[in-house]
């Protein structure tokens, strides 16, 4: 698809995989992405042709895709099959099975997107109930505007291998009775780690300098399946469906930016997960090998930052082209900002600090 081989040379954020890595899968990845946006996440683009996604929204103004490996279902999910009120948002993206918040959303500029356009009573099932028993997913990615635990609950069968989930989290009450950030990571902790959480920051104001902090409301969390959790279930297999589980967790963890606790685990796990010295070191070397390269990705990064006045000003008119820009403006010149983190790291000391 050309729209994925654009995002993939403007956007900095989307991962690499080695060839090393990418060479070794024989059977597609399962990927659901719950509260789809018309296309599959981002993070599986480096192997989109390996991967065959489930796209579930329940809103008939979701965009569908063509593409043969991306399937969509038109159903909204829950933690039981039930029958619920959808309140329908201007914004598709904030529609929710919870009302929004106005009391709460009416103090940030942004307010408007929550507005309610109307409300319609759907039918929602479960992934255990769209999965059967032997179709287990690889990754999750869930976005449904405080439902999202909910639907992990729903998944209990279908998840049990499930290696990372991306998942929508709220630290402010944007829907009324929606599960906090709290509740859901605590509820995960016990077979995952949090890996990434990325926060998204509103404004009550237009007072907002380079030194203000406004209110966190919500964020993507990323977790990864932890060492106890993924032995639990790798030595539970037949032997012959090891090697794939195993290569399918380094390929979700590499997609998910987590090398450095890869290249921990199969260091010191190798013994448990019987694997060979020579195979040890061929994972190891595959996630290594899983890097951007920095001198032409700074480059292109530097190319779109400095061309943003001319590509601004000849997508003035189109209010969605403009926006699109300036979002891929915006992640471009936040990467150029890691690559100076990147380049005073102390890797002696341990620790690195992203702000």
């Amino acid at each position: 698809m050309n729209i994925i081989r654009l995002k993939k040379l403007l956007d900095p954020e989307i991962s690499v995989l080695s060839s090393i890595l990418r060479k070794k899968i024989e059977s597609n990845l399962i990927i659901a992405d719950v509260g789809s946006s018309g296309l599959p996440p981002e993070e599986f683009f480096p192997i989109f042709e390996k991967t065959n996604f489930h796209c579930f929204d329940p809103d008939n103004r979701a965009r569908k895709s063509s593409s043969p490996n991306i399937i969509f279902h038109n159903k909204g999910l829950f933690s039981s099959d039930d029958e619920k009120k959808i309140f329908l948002t201007q914004m598709p993206d904030a529609s929710s099975l919870y009302e929004p918040n106005k009391n709460f959303l009416d103090k940030f500029m942004n307010a408007n997107a929550s507005d309610i356009g109307k409300e319609e009573k759907i039918k929602l099932t479960t992934l255990d109930s769209v999965f059967n028993k032997n179709e287990k997913l690889d990754f999750l990615k869930v976005d449904v505007e405080g439902a999202d635990l909910e639907v992990i609950r729903g998944g209990e069968k279908s998840l049990s291998d499930c290696l990372g989930i991306k998942i929508e989290v709220q630290f402010k009450e944007r829907n009324i009775g929606s599960p906090l950030f709290s509740e859901i990571d605590a509820y995960l902790r016990k077979s995952y780690f949090l890996l990434e959480l990325k926060n998204s920051s509103w404004l009550k104001t237009k007072t907002y300098f380079i030194n203000s902090n406004p209110e966190i409301i919500w964020g993507d969390a990323y977790y990864l399946k932890n060492e106890e959790s993924f032995l639990n279930s790798y030595l539970l297999k037949k032997s012959q469906d090891r090697k794939k589980f195993l290569l399918n967790y380094i390929v979700v963890g590499c997609l998910l930016g987590a090398h450095d606790h890869l290249v921990y685990f199969i260091n010191n796990y190798f013994n448990k997960l019987d694997i060979s010295e020579v195979e040890k070191n061929n994972y190891i070397k595959g996630i290594t090998s899983s890097r951007k390269n920095l001198t032409i990705q700074t480059f292109i990064s530097i190319f779109v930052s400095c061309s943003f006045p001319f590509f601004y000003l000849l997508f003035f008119p189109n209010k969605f082209l403009r926006m699109k820009f300036s979002l891929y403006l915006r992640k471009n010149i936040t990467y150029l900002g890691k690559v100076l983190i990147y380049l005073s790291r102390n890797l002696n000391d341990g620790t690195i600090f992203k702000n």
